[in-house]
């Protein structure tokens, strides 16, 4: 945030929120939560030049790995199948650098200040916000 006002919050929310998750419940309803105030902030700070933005990143993360570990090797390959199937640009979690890093920086930039209270999809297509 700027002394003078102004400023960019970016939260990470999830496709989930919008979607649901028959496996955690509990983590789609903190994930629309996070949706929630992203839009609350947003309207209420927006007079102090203030944009609020949450993404829905699918990218492979350490996160995503440790799920994996954890849920066994039958259902690490269930999961891959599954994310095939459904994230229709590449069939696959995009990359942190390469994929959601370059939306960070536009973000974070000038060109980014007219865009407020929104839950952007970085993710291959695997939720269609807006649909």
């Amino acid at each position: 945030m700027r002394k003078d006002g102004g400023g960019r919050i970016i939260n990470f929310g999830s496709g989930e929120a919008v979607t649901g998750s028959p496996i955690s419940a509990l983590y789609a309803a903190t994930k629309g939560a996070v949706s929630a105030w992203t839009r609350s902030v947003a309207r209420a700070w927006a007079a102090e030049k203030i944009s609020a933005i949450a993404l829905a990143p699918a990218v492979q993360t350490p996160g995503a790995d440790r799920l994996r570990e954890f849920l066994g090797p039958a259902a690490a390959e269930f999961i891959d199948q599954e994310i095939k199937k459904t994230i229709p640009l590449g069939g696959a979690l995009g990359d942190p650098v390469d994929d959601l890093g370059p939306t960070l920086v536009f973000l974070c930039s000038e060109g980014s200040r007219f865009i407020t209270g929104q839950l952007i999809a970085i993710d291959g297509g695997l939720v269609m916000l807006g649909a």
